[in-house]
């Protein structure tokens, strides 16, 4: 959508105003006219192409209305992947789409939906204990809004269940090991981005039961070292730092 701000209509001058309070500038006001006739055409496409490239929705858990964001494929099939782009602390569903224009280019060929969840007032429910955010102190049922929407793209778009992912920055990186310790039969895969899972006495999520219990993939990015967990039948916690591989990114300076 294109901005506004560089158009300039003509205006009838102070001077001329004042000294002639009823004179039309008829030039002017056809330039007013016109302008604003544009002004309308590029607000109206702007609209129309963005609902075709994006789509909001929401879902009723547990008294709360909870929002999401999502964007299709040009042609989505059956047996697309789902993919959750978390936003970090105080963000939302829409800030974080804004911000990963080039990412939804890049797979608008490609079979798989993104979804762009807000979390409880702009928070989410993660695992850190100490986490003062209404999300947590209310313990904000994340799970079953999760479980929720992988019904509802289930339903509408008969997506891939066995190809469901979530990748999050900072919070969103948060809330991704959240989902990947209490749904891993849900979750396929998880990335998290300059977030740590917190340590015992911070920690505030139960793993799984053992009958869900499965190992989880994880891409944890911080800062320049990627750290790729290796495919055990250990729980996520229970991996030694020398048993992770690192590859050493470079840093923007």
């Amino acid at each position: 959508m294109l901005y506004l701000s560089s158009l300039k209509p003509t205006r009838l001058s102070s001077a001329h105003t004042q000294a002639h309070p009823l004179v039309v500038n008829l030039p002017a006001l056809f330039n007013q006219f016109i302008y604003m006739r544009f002004y309308f055409l590029i607000i109206i496409l702007g609209v129309f192409c963005s609902s075709m490239q994006s789509q909001a929705d929401s879902i009723l858990i547990e008294g709360h209305q909870r929002t999401f964001h999502y964007v299709l494929p040009d042609a989505v099939k059956a047996k697309a992947s789902l993919v959750f782009i978390l936003h970090g602390s105080g963000g939302s569903g829409p800030g974080q789409m804004k911000t990963t224009q080039n990412f939804i280019k890049s797979v608008s060929n490609e079979n798989v939906i993104l979804v762009y969840p807000t979390g409880y007032k702009n928070y989410w429910n993660e695992c850190r204990k100490i986490a003062s955010s209404l999300a947590n102190t209310e313990n904000i049922n994340e799970e079953a809004f999760f479980t929720g929407m992988i019904d509802y793209f289930k339903s509408k778009y008969k997506i891939n269940t066995k190809k469901v992912f979530a990748v999050g920055t900072s919070g969103g990186g948060h809330m991704c090991y959240k989902l990947a310790l209490t749904m891993p039969d849900k979750i396929t895969a998880i990335t998290a981005i300059i977030a740590n899972l917190p340590d015992d006495d911070n920690m505030d999520c139960t793993e799984a039961h053992k009958e869900t219990w499965r190992v989880t993939p994880a891409i944890l990015l911080n800062h320049c070292i990627l750290i790729l967990i290796p495919m055990t039948e250990k729980p996520l916690n229970d991996i030694p730092s020398n048993q992770r591989k690192n590859r050493r990114l470079p840093c923007s300076k």
